[in-house]
């Protein structure tokens, strides 16, 4: 049977959704740490070897769409090494919690890694996998402080050893971002 009420409840749901959605812009800047581990070279007698950690910048963007607490969308980012850049693309989902902290998620559908070391030693990295999880404080006018965790998978092809090995990449960045929702 039709219910006039229940029907006029529905339209009024989704007539008002539209007006909670947005278009999601997340300009952002920041520094971190990484550190690099190789996995032991097969027929050498060594150990995986970790490399020091070292300093980096990153920017980039997030753009997407929000709607109520919760964005998804594209993030694309630039840091740069010591002797070289990274530059990461990635799909991101975040929620926004009303008590001034968010939480998001980004899944790395690509990374590529362009540095003058690996290039002089003849070694070509490719992506293999990685997701990064941060927290935000928005207790700020306008503006958010995050912090983010990021676990990769590269591996190296050395052309000199006619061998590929594996390379775990963590890293640790402090960012500050505008989140705007248009």
């Amino acid at each position: 049977m039709f219910n006039l009420k229940k029907a006029l409840a529905l339209f009024i749901t989704i007539v008002s959704m539209p007006a909670f959605s947005a278009l999601h812009l997340e300009p952002y800047a920041g520094f971190g740490n990484y550190t690099t581990t190789i996995d032991a070279i097969q027929g050498a007698n060594s150990d995986d070897y970790e490399f020091d950690s070292k300093s980096m910048t990153t920017v980039g963007g997030r753009i997407g769409y929000s709607m109520l607490l919760f964005s998804a969308g594209l993030d694309l980012s630039m840091d740069s090494l010591d002797s070289g850049t990274r530059t990461n693309t990635g799909l991101f989902v975040g929620v926004d919690m009303p008590i001034l902290v968010r939480a998001y998620a980004k899944y790395l559908l690509n990374s590529k890694i362009e540095d003058d070391d690996l290039d002089d030693d003849n070694i070509d990295v490719s992506f293999d996998s990685g997701y990064v999880i941060g927290v935000g404080f928005t207790g700020l006018p306008f503006l958010s402080i995050n912090f983010e965790i990021e676990k990769s998978k590269y591996v190296y092809d050395v052309t000199a050893l006619n061998q590929e090995v594996d390379a775990d990449w963590a890293s640790y960045t402090l960012s500050v971002s505008l989140p705007l929702d248009l």
